[in-house]
């Protein structure tokens, strides 16, 4: 099994049951334009988003894993990715209102399993 491994909200990779699955992975990280447009240059959430996910990126190339960091809208993005043939895309869950309707839109346009 062929599987996306999308990490969001949870960036932790101590007791992380998406590290657990077994077959062929591919982490990645969206930096989501739609969120992060809506944010100041100078908004210290933005540095610690960064400086979290480059730790995750340490993190994982300890276990042997290679982060891909994207920027833009993951609709576009998860559009690219499907023709890298992939069967699942797995990600801890996120349940604002955004995330939910990205996530359906996700959804929608994947032909294999979300």
């Amino acid at each position: 099994m062929k599987r996306i491994l999308w990490f969001r909200r949870d960036l932790r990779t101590t007791d992380n049951p998406l590290l657990s699955l077994g077959g062929e992975v591919l982490p990645i990280f969206i930096f989501d334009r739609q969120i992060l447009d809506s944010l100041s240059s100078d908004d210290r959430r933005l540095s610690f988003i960064f400086d979290s996910v480059l730790k995750l990126k340490s993190d994982l190339q300890d276990k042997g894993l290679e982060l891909k960091i994207f920027w833009g809208d993951p609709l576009e993005i998860f559009a690219m990715l499907e023709a890298q043939g992939f069967d699942e895309v797995v990600a801890s869950g996120d349940y604002d209102a955004y995330a939910k309707e990205r996530d359906l839109k996700v959804s929608h346009i994947l032909h294999f399993r979300y």
